[in-house]
């Protein structure tokens, strides 16, 4: 390694730590630990419950709120973490990973598709290869949560037509939740960890967008999303969050009846009318409902950069999608959290 290298590993090192210490004091809370429930013992005569949704979009503290409502277990991303020690786990995530690699990605593009999206493979005896993975897989969940189990997975969206079928094969009763929130509430989110500065390596967010632009490449109403050339992180993930809504309204507009989609945005209906809506007809909790409240849009410090990182096109696509003004950066307003979290972007983008 040269000497101009180590100082540039060096000088990289130092921003990292500085800029992890100021998002640090930014952040309110730390993220939810990766914990699923099994304390239900009694079945339910009640269908199993499949959450889905984007990344850090609220799902964890919905599937909670669900299971609670319902005394069901919950089951916290099955695909990414082993919670119930199954042998076949470890093939299954390596095949349904969320953050895929570029190279994972090449290898599943020659083999004729993304694995995120089986029903399209091109390779039929692959395809049904990987299907029976993630059919052992859901045995062996269903066998350590029982049927009675919200299971929260975000790495199967555009696998959800294989799931259903996987899962009508097994006899399982299925009842499905998308939960839809507006791409710059995961946005804010994902600048607060500070997941969208440092182009200088791969990470997360283009992960995100490579997987589902491979996933949706041949997927038709959304070739405008496909192809959207994306000028910085935050294109990439309001984009991958577009792509995602896409395949959740098409899975839902075909399963209505076993489906319903979730609109933070408009506000959520008490918990216990949106299940009766998919079946759940004698809930006797009380009354649980969520406040939606546009965090991002009182950032004046993410309101400026947002401006600055995406375009007036994509915009204006938002606006159309969402059905919602995009926040002016005159709306925000400052404080120290926000200000550090700013702090800890810049430190990392200089």
């Amino acid at each position: 390694m040269s000497q101009e290298q180590k100082c540039n590993l060096l000088d990289r090192t130092l921003r990292s730590l500085v800029a992890g210490l100021s998002y640090r004091f930014g952040m309110k809370t730390l993220s939810d630990a990766h914990l699923s429930s099994n304390t239900i013992t009694s079945e339910s005569t009640g269908p199993m419950v499949f959450l889905s949704g984007f990344p850090r979009s609220g799902t964890t503290t919905f599937m909670r709120a669900v299971a609670k409502t319902l005394d069901y277990n919950y089951a916290f991303e099955p695909f990414g973490f082993n919670h119930c020690g199954s042998k076949h786990y470890k093939f299954a995530n390596a095949s349904f990973r969320g953050n895929s690699t570029p190279e994972e990605i090449a290898l599943q593009k020659a083999a004729g598709g993304s694995f995120a999206c089986l029903h399209t493979l091109d390779n039929e005896a692959l395809a049904e290869s990987l299907r029976q993975c993630l059919r052992a897989l859901i045995v062996d969940i269903l066998e350590y949560f029982g049927n009675s189990v919200v299971l929260k997975e975000l790495r199967l969206i555009a696998n959800l037509p294989t799931v259903d079928s996987v899962l009508s094969e097994l006899g399982v009763p299925v009842r499905y939740i998308m939960l839809k929130v507006h791409p710059l509430m995961t946005l804010y989110t994902h600048y607060r960890l500070g997941m969208l500065a440092d182009h200088r390596c791969w990470n997360v967010v283009d992960s995100l967008h490579e997987r589902r632009v491979s996933t949706y490449y041949n997927s038709r109403g959304v070739e405008h999303l496909v192809g959207w050339y994306c000028k910085s992180r935050w294109e990439k993930l309001i984009v991958s969050a577009l792509l995602d809504q896409y395949a959740m309204r098409q899975f839902n507009e075909l399963n209505s009846e076993r489906s319903v989609m979730v609109d933070f945005q408009a506000g959520i209906k008490q918990m216990e009318i949106m299940l009766a809506d998919i079946g759940f007809c004698d809930v006797d909790k009380p009354s649980t409902t969520f406040i939606y409240r546009r965090r991002y849009a009182e950032d004046k410090y993410f309101l400026r950069l947002l401006h600055q990182q995406v375009g007036k096109e994509l915009r204006e696509l938002v606006e159309q999608e969402m059905e919602d003004v995009f926040p002016a950066v005159s709306s925000g307003k400052g404080g120290r959290r926000r200000f550090f979290t700013y702090c800890g972007y810049r430190i990392q983008e200089t």
